[in-house]
């Protein structure tokens, strides 16, 4: 288990215990890390067997303004102690909530002070002060309201919302919390395959890994890029208005869910409510099978089995740590990579991603980053806005879930093919692209244009994982001529080019049926519009530029019936 990470906000109130009572508004005015997004908190102070919501100096409200990057690490109910978390109070309540049904008829986002209606027409609060007065100072924080079947309600802070469903990544929180452009800026191309449920995820540059399966559901679920979208829509609007930044958000699905939550009752029995302090795990599925994901951000030590970062990451990780991380606010420089800060959970927080592997791409073609990858033990981290000059080593708090990898890069074969390919494109010896072999569906297209053949089509030994797949498309003045591009990436690991003639509309259904032909013969099919380059010839840009030519004399002069629908 890592050590947990000291919180300097929190540790500059004092040693005595302090317990998280409320998130308050979100501001922008760091003392030292420019336009930050700073979220308040409200804390009550242990003395003498009480917990006192006021300063003992001068009675003022007890609140620590504390990057959002951190979210992560704070809970409602969490006691804390010189800055570090040692435990939570005793009086919270676990249950959990099966097949709990989350949609707009059993789901509502009010303010906390809100005066609300009853059966009986008689007017109440969301969050009475009689029953509970830690959110008093930020009655207009927003929460989730859902009502159970037995006619009680949870009331869920939309910052725990936030927290638990976007916090994987404090970077990528950081994104989401930048103004009214946030969700604009998430990733760079996005592919889901509505026949093996493989996604295909670039991240924006700026968002590691880490951020990967949340920025997946927002691509890939509408529910999820509303949730997200809210958030940073009502800081618009709070703005806007000059009123103060409570963020607002909802649940990132519709539709059932086991819901583990910790919290405590309130009201009697003709009004029984469940304030849900802290969300522990959630079912509801994912909108993927498996994730392809590339990124440019790297963090320190990362890096794919066998790399020098990795190597060094795993020596270092193996002694132990000769600082204590804190985590303080302030600008953070370019010039090094971020380092991870992992918060683990007690639950497995998503158990339908135990079952989803998360595949890493890397891009054995790819430029490789300036930044420096010093990953020696760093007592002091920082999350801030960005700077060119002075500044700290940026913190990515995250979890050990979201760090998980399966580690996956194209075949020789296919990087080779790809470079030559470019160079002939700049030289103008060839007027043409290359494209994903099926349509995006709704999103753009991947960074690379090669997809496996086990992301096309679902297959269990294996087969098709040696072959990739491409489109050369030659545009014409009326119409365009295709081309499927197949590397088979184990030996001799050829590449092999045929015309591509199926029917309008029907494109992706007939690539498909060429996978999974190949997933049960293992080898190309004998066609005679088949031009195939060895292992040696993909090296060579003349021989290249003569396959395409020969390509397209086939195109011209072969016969449609050959090919036409048989991929």
């Amino acid at each position: 288990m890592p050590e947990p990470p000291i919180l300097i906000p929190l540790r500059n109130l004092g040693s005595a215990p302090l317990r998280i009572e409320w998130f308050g508004d979100v501001a922008y005015a760091g003392r030292s890390g420019g336009r930050s997004p700073m979220v308040a908190v409200t804390l009550a102070r242990g003395h003498q067997g009480q917990w006192i919501r006021t300063d003992i100096v001068d009675d003022s409200p007890l609140t620590a303004s504390i990057p959002i990057a951190y979210l992560r690490l704070l809970r409602i109910g969490d006691i804390w102690v010189s800055g570090e978390r040692v435990g939570t109070d005793p009086g919270s309540t676990r249950i959990t909530f099966e097949n709990l049904q989350i949609d707009d008829s059993t789901t509502s986002i009010l303010p906390a002070g809100l005066p609300v209606a009853e059966d009986g027409g008689k007017p109440t609060y969301l969050l009475p002060f009689s029953d509970f007065d830690g959110h008093r100072g930020h009655t207009g924080a927003f929460c989730a309201r859902v009502r159970l079947p037995d006619g009680g309600f949870l009331v869920v802070p939309c910052m725990e919302l936030i927290r638990f469903y976007f916090g994987d990544s404090g970077l990528l929180l950081k994104r989401l919390f930048s103004g009214a452009t946030a969700t604009d800026n998430l990733y760079l191309s996005a592919w889901r395959s509505d026949v093996s449920g493989a996604a295909h995820l670039t991240l924006a540059p700026g968002l590691p890994f880490p951020a990967a399966r949340t920025v997946a559901r927002i691509v890939f679920d509408r529910q999820a890029a509303k949730a997200a979208a809210w958030i940073a829509k009502s800081g618009v609007t709070a703005a806007a208005h000059s009123e103060r930044y409570y963020p607002k958000t909802t649940f990132p699905f519709k539709g059932q869910t086991n819901l583990t939550v910790e919290g405590r009752w309130l009201g009697g029995d003709e009004r029984r409510v469940l304030l849900v302090e802290r969300i522990l795990q959630c079912s509801h599925p994912f909108p993927f099978q498996r994730l392809h994901v590339r990124t440019t951000t790297e963090l320190a030590g990362d890096g794919p089995p066998g790399s020098s970062g990795r190597s060094k990451s795993s020596k270092r990780d193996a002694e132990p740590r000769r600082h204590k991380q804190e985590l303080l606010e302030g600008f953070v420089t370019r010039a090094l990579l971020p380092m991870a800060v992992v918060e683990d959970d007690i639950e497995t927080p998503f158990p339908d991603l135990v079952g989803k592997p998360v595949h890493r791409m890397a891009d054995n073609h790819a430029k490789v980053g300036s930044r420096t990858d010093d990953s020696e033990n760093v007592g002091e981290l920082s999350s801030g806005e960005t700077s060119s000059g002075l500044g700290g080593r940026e913190s990515e708090v995250t979890t050990s879930q979201a760090r998980i990898a399966e580690w996956d890069s194209e075949p020789e074969v296919v990087a080779l093919f790809l470079k030559a390919f470019d160079e002939l494109v700049k030289e103008g010896r060839i007027t043409a692209k290359l494209v994903p072999p099926l349509s995006t569906q709704g999103g753009t297209t991947p960074r690379s244009p090669f997809l496996r053949g086990d992301w096309i089509v679902p297959e269990p030994d294996g087969q098709s994982r040696q072959l990739w797949c491409a489109m050369i498309v030659e545009s014409e003045v009326m119409t365009d001529r295709r081309f499927l591009v197949m590397a088979i990436a184990t030996d001799p690991g050829k590449v092999a080019l045929a015309r591509f003639d199926a029917p309008p509309g029907t494109e992706d259904k007939s690539v498909t049926s060429h996978c999974a032909a190949f997933a049960e013969h293992g080898s190309l099919p004998e066609r005679s519009d088949l031009v195939v380059l060895d292992p040696d010839q993909t090296r060579n840009r003349q021989l290249i530029s003569g396959l395409f030519q020969s390509a397209l004399r086939h195109s011209s002069t072969g016969d449609k019936e050959t090919t036409q629908g048989s991929m």
